[in-house]
């Protein structure tokens, strides 16, 4: 599953799990169980991600702590406003660290017509893995 899905899902309208959608990962309905999927790759840690705000400002913590208002209709870079600005992250290597919200998102196709077509990043490789504050590189997922 990658992030590009969770993305698409994003930009359909579909709101992130509550953390017992989450919990209950292949319950339910499909858009939840996919979503939860995408993100439980990104945050393996789940809530217990360590959250904040680091010196240069920006927000650090789980995607599985976002919630977003069930009557939201809003885009993409409107969805990201949720999120914080580093987004918990474990690589292959079993590094944790952060991403960047922008990276969660992957790049986004043009239209839902690119979209089909399979226009944007697929999966999270040769993403930046950092620490807390931002700056420090810790690997690449």
């Amino acid at each position: 599953m990658s992030v590009a899905v969770a993305a698409l899902l994003a930009l359909c309208g579909c709101s992130s799990p509550s953390s017992e959608e989450a919990d209950s990962a292949g319950k339910g309905n499909g858009e939840s169980t996919v979503f939860a999927q995408a993100v439980s790759e990104v945050s393996r840690e789940g809530s217990s991600a360590e959250k904040g705000v680091n010196s240069s400002g920006q927000t650090y913590g789980s995607a599985l702590d976002v919630v977003i208002p069930a009557d939201f209709d809003g885009t993409v870079e409107e969805t990201k406003q949720f999120y914080p600005d580093l987004i918990a992250a474990q690589n292959s290597d079993g590094v944790e660290g952060y991403i960047t919200v922008d990276d969660f998102f992957g790049d986004m196709p043009s239209s839902p017509e690119r979209a089909v077509q399979g226009e944007y990043r697929k999966t999270l490789d040769g993403v930046t893995l950092f620490d807390k504050d931002g700056k420090t590189i810790l690997g690449t997922m």
